[in-house]
């Protein structure tokens, strides 16, 4: 079905001819620096003024999009989606000097057989690994611990969106996916007693908008999650 869907001349329709021609640019440059192929979702990372997350995938006869970019946001068809699109039929041409590193369904299969043969520990030792690199995932599997140990939700919160100073709109996607939205959300989390938590945390004033200036810059990105802190 994508492959009905992804074609230059779509993807020059879905942008119109400006928007096609910049992502073509950014498409011949090396923009797209990640692709993963999933069969029926194709990913991946594109280098812009800042680094932008596009998803492109079929739903009946119509090409779905999404990007992190300020466009993407405003549901449109963006630059960086027609360079993913472009980059994703160049793979599918074996245009080897302009296609990224992709990743395919096979190579996610071989992926998740290999971690479901691992012992425990060494899953462990893997993971413990990665976060000394990755902000995101150390953030995320913190607050896993924090839900797993009990601590109070606006403790949890805290943790995660801490940051220092003014933050806009190119990092707030990077700051909320220290969050991890299905946790938060799920039911054993979201207990009777959770609920109060939050409910007395919303009735508590912004954690930002409350403190003097002449406190430290470090606040919670309270406002991102509904002054849940």
């Amino acid at each position: 079905m994508l492959a009905e869907l992804i074609t230059s001349d779509n993807l020059l329709h879905l942008a119109g001819e400006r928007a096609y021609g910049r992502g073509k640019a950014y498409f011949g440059a090396g923009a797209v620096v990640d692709l993963i192929d999933k069969g029926t979702v194709v990913l991946a990372r594109v280098e812009g003024t800042h680094t932008y997350r596009v998803s492109l995938s079929a739903e009946g006869n119509t090409l779905r999009y999404n990007c992190t970019c300020p466009v993407g946001a405003d549901g449109m068809f963006c630059k960086h989606a027609v360079a993913t699109g472009l980059a994703w039929l160049a793979a599918r041409e074996s245009q080897a000097e302009l296609t990224p590193q992709v990743t395919t369904e096979s190579d996610l299969d071989a992926i998740r057989r290999y971690l479901k043969s691992e012992d425990k520990a060494a899953l462990v030792a893997l993971l413990m690994e990665q976060i000394d690199s990755d902000a995101s995932l150390r953030a995320r599997l913190r607050m896993r611990a924090a839900v797993r140990d009990n601590i109070d939700l606006k403790v949890i919160i805290r943790k995660a969106m801490t940051v220092r100073g003014f933050v806009d709109y190119y990092a707030m996607d990077n700051l909320l996916r220290r969050v991890d939205p299905t946790r938060i959300c799920s039911r054993s989390f979201l207990r009777p007693a959770r609920l109060r938590q939050l409910s007395n945390s919303a009735a508590t004033p912004c954690c930002a908008g409350s403190r003097p200036t002449s406190e430290p810059t470090t606040q919670t990105a309270c406002s991102a999650i509904g002054c849940a802190t």
